[in-house]
């Protein structure tokens, strides 16, 4: 995420360490890493997708095990102990996650159905907690099996979409 002058922000989540970190780089200077720390640990078990709204104000971590994504308020007082602002519930196991353009829509693959759900909050605050208001099958039956070798695999991992939903593009190992 872009925060000014030249500087950007990556989070990372670590799938082992059950934690988020932050990584701030300097474009100016090609892109030099200048500060790095743990900003999110409490109540992942597997974070397993992040994504950062278009108006920055959200960070959305998909939480595997504990089955929905968690949201936070990005702002400064975000620390190790900070408590979700919102979840999204109703999804297996989380994966991959992108906020649409507005920040009104959020896309979430499911690793353990063949399904991509959709949560909306009309006015673009998370706060609360939200039931998929999308539910969208995107595989055959066949497909998903073929990949659904335990509760946790068959659906989609990777999801990215263009021109406000126009275009929808994800990855599954099954069905490339």
């Amino acid at each position: 995420a872009k925060i000014g002058m030249g500087l950007y922000e990556v989070f990372i989540c670590n799938n082992y360490g059950h934690y988020i970190s932050q990584h701030i780089l300097d474009a100016r200077e090609d892109f030099a890493l200048i500060g790095s720390s743990i900003i999110l640990n409490d109540g992942f078990n597997i974070p397993d997708g992040i994504a950062v709204s278009h108006d920055n104000r959200w960070i959305a971590v998909c939480n595997h095990y504990e089955h929905s994504v968690s949201l936070y308020k990005n702002i400064r007082s975000l620390n190790l102990q900070s408590k979700p602002n919102g979840i999204l519930r109703a999804v297996k196991y989380p994966h991959g996650i992108r906020f649409s353009e507005d920040d009104r829509t959020i896309l979430v693959t499911d690793a353990g159905a063949p399904f991509l759900l959709g949560y909306v909050s009309e006015s673009g605050d998370w706060e609360g907690e939200y039931q998929p208001s999308i539910n969208l099958r995107i595989m055959d039956e066949t497909t998903f099996e073929r990949g659904h070798i335990n509760m946790e695999e068959g659906g989609a991992k990777g999801i990215d979409f263009v021109n406000e939903f126009n275009i929808i593009a994800l990855t599954c190992e099954e069905q490339p």
